[in-house]
């Protein structure tokens, strides 16, 4: 067992409470101290343990499945939810106390510190081993570290703490900034926000020489050989997170320049229409890659989407899906015959839709890219038209519209503008990424679906907040 995989195994044992007496624990230290010796003993042992960060976070349990395309998108009411496979019953209700959903959630909390743990452990031995690395080298691994533990302790707090312009003071989620500190110092979610966003900066330092920067991904003809910029945490993924979490805080000034800055990087471009629209079927690149300024690759992802988009759950039930659109969705795209997320993203038949983002097809398969975007350019765009709703709508709409000419074409210019618009845009635009129910949350919004595929849900903290672990509460970790 590589030496990765054995810490691994020991920060799990750790943070799902597992019990050692006092001199096994000696000895697991020992032996856990002289295989991280080795490992970060040299620059490719520190860019193992990061890649063992990335795919950690792509797993099935996190981002390559629950926290983007299906929980998070179930919550979001993406979905028909009258037509949901029986086994999200529980979930597509809201019920968190239920004993099917209960561990989902635990699943959540344990394994984003498991990972954070994993971050801290890479940023403890760049502090010690730092000699082993050129002064570049350190400062891109701490840089990943430093990124990737913020995203997460982000989400944290999206997911379990309520947000944070009603109620700055609560006390959620312990905010661990070193390797094996237990308990974890507990602030506010105002001031955990902040401790993420001074990290953010000391990121956005050690990022200053990323190879990025100055690099076009966009007209890289090879997706692949773009993946070396993007498929890891770097210094406009860096911008992008610190453009979410002032959005989320209600500063939008700030949220403006960070959005702005990574648009005005000329790194990104929003996917040429015409070109997607014209490829040929096994040419497409239905996740717009040249959007991507994060994503993490994961080959099972399609595996996952198949079952879940694509294998019949039901025959006898008019070909029910495990995760189906309604059969009216296109209508949620206002000019669908020309729409090319509509028309790229979806495969509507007679009694359902489907979506393909994430499906290898027989048209597809040569040029498919088995990753899941957890941040993209068109995300800055909707983060500009967010900031402004309130403050000047023709300004919010200017943005809006720069994103639907790129999807639409000059046709897409919207005659006017309204918070209820810009909701509708963001449905068109982010299905399958995870993205809908924390724009509800942060906007304290009520949840939109039309009574045919399950009706609105009215936001409340019990929808939008979810139970921490009853482990931690009995511990007195965290505040109830």
């Amino acid at each position: 067992m590589k030496a990765t995989s054995k810490m691994k195994l020991l920060l799990i044992a750790v943070l799902t409470g597992g019990l050692m007496s006092c001199n096994s624990w000696l000895d697991v230290d020992l032996v856990n101290e002289i295989e991280e010796q080795e490992l970060f003993s040299t620059p490719d042992g520190f860019q193992e343990a990061l890649a063992g960060v990335y795919a950690d976070m792509t797993a099935e349990a996190l981002y390559g499945r629950h926290l983007t395309w299906e929980t998070m998108d179930i919550w979001g009411r993406v979905y028909d939810n009258n037509r949901l496979s029986s086994i999200f019953d529980e979930i597509k209700d809201y019920n968190y106390t239920n004993a099917l959903v209960r561990p989902i959630l635990n699943n959540f909390w344990n394994r984003m510190y498991t990972v954070i743990e994993e971050a801290n452990n890479i940023l403890r031995w760049a502090d010690i081993n730092a000699s082993v690395l050129t002064e570049e080298e350190l400062n891109l691994v701490r840089g990943q570290a430093l990124g990737c533990r913020s995203y997460l302790f982000f989400d944290l707090i999206r997911l379990f703490a309520p947000d944070v312009k009603l109620e700055p003071d609560a006390k959620r989620v312990p905010y661990n900034a070193e390797f094996g500190i237990n308990p974890a110092p507990l602030y506010t979610t105002e001031e955990t926000l902040d401790l993420i966003l001074e990290d953010l900066q000391e990121a956005e330092r050690c990022f200053a020489k990323d190879p990025i920067v100055g690099v076009q991904v966009y007209n890289i003809d090879n997706k692949n050989t773009a993946d070396q910029y993007v498929a890891r945490m770097n210094l406009y993924a860096v911008k992008a997170l610190m453009a979410r979490i002032y959005l989320d805080k209600g500063d939008f000034t700030n949220a403006r320049i960070k959005a702005q800055e990574v648009i005005d990087s000329d790194c990104f471009a929003l996917q040429n229409r015409e070109e997607v629209v014209q490829a040929v079927a096994d040419e497409k690149d239905m996740l717009f890659s040249d959007e991507h300024i994060f994503s993490l690759r994961n080959e099972k992802i399609s595996e996952w989407a198949d079952a879940r988009y694509v294998t019949v759950q039901d025959t006898a039930a008019s070909g029910n899906v495990y995760l189906p659109f309604p059969s009216t969705y296109g209508t949620t795209y206002d000019v669908s015959s020309l729409d090319v997320r509509w028309m790229e993203w979806f495969a509507p038949d007679e009694s359902i839709t489907r979506m393909l983002k994430y499906y290898v097809s027989k048209n597809n398969k040569n040029n498919y890219f088995p990753k899941v975007p957890l941040i993209r350019l068109s995300e800055m765009y909707m983060i500009l038209s967010e900031s402004y709703l309130e403050e000047d709508l023709n300004q919010a709409k200017a943005y809006a519209d720069t994103l639907r000419i790129a999807r639409i074409g000059e046709t897409g210019v919207l005659p006017n503008y309204s918070e209820d618009m810009f909701i509708q845009e963001m449905r068109r635009e982010f299905p399958g990424e995870g993205q809908m129910f924390f724009m509800y949350k942060r906007r304290n919004h009520d949840i939109v679906q039309d009574a045919a595929s399950g009706g609105t849900v009215p936001a409340s903290n019990n929808i939008f907040t979810l139970l921490i672990p009853d482990a931690e509460i009995e511990n007195g970790n965290v505040e109830q």
